[in-house]
């Protein structure tokens, strides 16, 4: 008796998990980001270094918000003035 998948049942494998595949990189592309990030996470989003963010929101490209108080204060940006500024309509 023949014990191997045919070569049907390899092609149809192969669609199933080019099209679960596929999702799963709709899924990541789509992510859900925060409505407001830290300056590590915004340079992540933005794909650039924390000195850079921090030099466009000390020349004014980027507005931040201090939450927090004292040494546990931190700086954050909104998503939407982050996605403005990249798009060239801040």
């Amino acid at each position: 008796m023949n014990d191997q998948p045919s070569l049907s049942d390899i092609e149809s494998a192969i669609g199933s998990l080019q099209f679960h595949i596929q999702r799963l990189e709709a899924l990541v592309q789509n992510r859900i980001t925060p409505e407001y990030m830290t300056i590590k996470e915004t340079a992540e989003y933005m794909r650039i270094s924390v000195s850079k963010v921090r030099q466009l929101i000390d020349q004014g490209y980027l507005k931040s918000m201090r939450i927090g108080a004292g040494q546990t204060s931190k700086l954050i940006l909104s998503r939407r003035d982050v996605d403005n500024y990249l798009r060239g309509t801040t």
